[in-house]
C-alpha cells in the first residue's frame, strides 16, 4: 500500500478514513472495477458527497512498477521510499 498527500506531493504513512456508508459503496465499486484489470493503466475517483474532498485510487501491480516513466514525479518519488 502506498500513500501519497496529492496537495503536498509527498508520501503518508498513516491515514484514517471516515466514509458515509454511501461513500464506501462507492470506494468498493471503483475497487471492483479496477480489479477487473488489474494490469489498466486506470484509476478511479471517490468523491466525498460535499464535494470537498477526494480518494483517488489505482492498482499496482510488478508489472506497472517495471515503468516507473507512466508515473509523475512525486509518484515515482513514493514508489521509490516505499
Amino acid at each position: 500500500m502506498r500513500l501519497l498527500d496529492a496537495d503536498k506531493q509527498l508520501p503518508l504513512w498513516n491515514v484514517q478514513l471516515y466514509l458515509t456508508t454511501s461513500e464506501a459503496h462507492q470506494v468498493v465499486a471503483a475497487l471492483t472495477r479496477l480489479l477487473a484489470d488489474p494490469e489498466a493503466n486506470d484509476h478511479k475517483h471517490v468523491v466525498a458527497l460535499d464535494g470537498l474532498r477526494e480518494i483517488s485510487v489505482s492498482l499496482v501491480t510488478p508489472r506497472k512498477l517495471e515503468d516507473l516513466s507512466r508515473y509523475t514525479e512525486a509518484e515515482r518519488r513514493m514508489f521509490e521510499e516505499s
